[in-house]
């Protein structure tokens, strides 16, 4: 046999053993991987921001396998382990979550019931404005009554400011498993929009509000309506039917000066300038035998400004 044939015989036969070698080392592992127990844990999906609360688990999380003792140590390994609770941490794609991660949203607070966009307010109540301590039950609806005293009967009213508004706490309390009994309390946390919140605001700092309990379930929406103290004093019930939202502050109303200036020699025609605010303008006017006016400075109302005779024709020459 020639050394040539004999050499690739040879390695022929090595690469044979090596093969065969390799391949029982590779079933003999994976059998004994096959042999070994997993755990499955729950990873995050995608990162979830810290005080989110926990729903749509299959949005948020997902199933990994790790070798049984060789998985995080107290993984959470079961959706049932999530339900009402909160992140007190922020997860980035693929960490485990254990228990010391998570709070129950009774232990959050309130901030745990508020929908995306809406914001906490407290509004100081007594009794009487709460109903007796039934507008305050937290979870339940309510509609907030605004009052305004001015300096007549006729722009002193009450009106309903927001209605439907969803009670969160009473004082520190935001639990409601007292079985509907009155809950008093001094101050009492709703939950509103951000403009509701700027409302309930200036409306604190214009006069009292008060809660209405609503109905269980009763979403309907009244009329926009404001009953003003003359309607009531006079006996016609005094409401007054908006087609605008109620303006919280009085009409500004501007002063006008009325200022004569002094005759020309010989001239019954003067010249009144009337002052509005920070405009002014000239007005001639002329007065029976040319005298003075009798009124110097005056003020009128500048929705209805009085009513001027038309100026005379200055007379030639003069």
């Amino acid at each position: 046999m020639k050394p040539k044939t004999l050499i690739l015989m040879v390695v022929a036969v090595a690469c044979g053993l090596g093969a065969s070698y390799m391949t029982s080392r590779l079933l003999a592992e994976r059998q004994q991987s096959a042999d070994q127990e997993t755990v499955t844990v729950l990873v995050a999906r995608k990162n979830i921001d810290q005080g989110q609360p926990l729903k749509n688990f299959d949005d948020l999380f997902q199933d990994k396998a790790y070798i049984k003792g060789e998985e995080p140590r107290n993984a959470i390994t079961k959706v049932e382990e999530l339900k009402n609770k909160m992140l007190k941490r922020s997860l980035r794609a693929g960490d485990f979550i254990t228990p010391e991660d998570l709070h129950s949203d009774k232990d959050a607070g309130i901030a745990w019931a508020l929908s995306n966009g809406f914001r906490a307010i407290g509004i100081r109540v007594n009794m009487e404005a709460s109903a007796a301590g039934f507008a305050s039950l937290p979870m339940s609806r309510v509609d907030i009554m605004h009052t305004i005293r001015r300096g007549t009967d006729q722009d002193s009213f009450a009106h309903v400011l927001l209605q439907n508004v969803l009670v969160l706490a009473v004082d520190q309390q935001s639990n409601a498993n007292n079985q509907g009994q009155a809950m008093p309390g001094h101050v009492v946390t709703v939950a509103l929009k951000p403009e509701d919140v700027l409302k309930v605001q200036l409306a604190k700092e214009l006069g009292p509000l008060s809660l209405a309990l609503r109905k269980y379930g009763d979403t309907q929406m009244s009329d926009a309506i404001k009953v003003n103290a003359q309607g009531l004093l006079t006996g016609t019930g005094g409401r007054v039917d908006l087609e605008e939202p109620v303006e919280l502050l009085p009409p500004v109303v501007k002063k006008t000066e009325v200022v004569v200036t002094q005759p020309l020699k010989n001239d019954p025609t003067h010249t009144m300038v009337i002052i509005e605010g920070d405009k002014s303008r000239k007005v001639p006017f002329a007065t029976p035998g040319g005298g003075a006016p009798p009124v110097s400075q005056t003020e009128v109302n500048p929705v209805r400004p009085p009513t001027l005779p038309a100026p005379a024709p200055k007379k030639e020459g003069n």
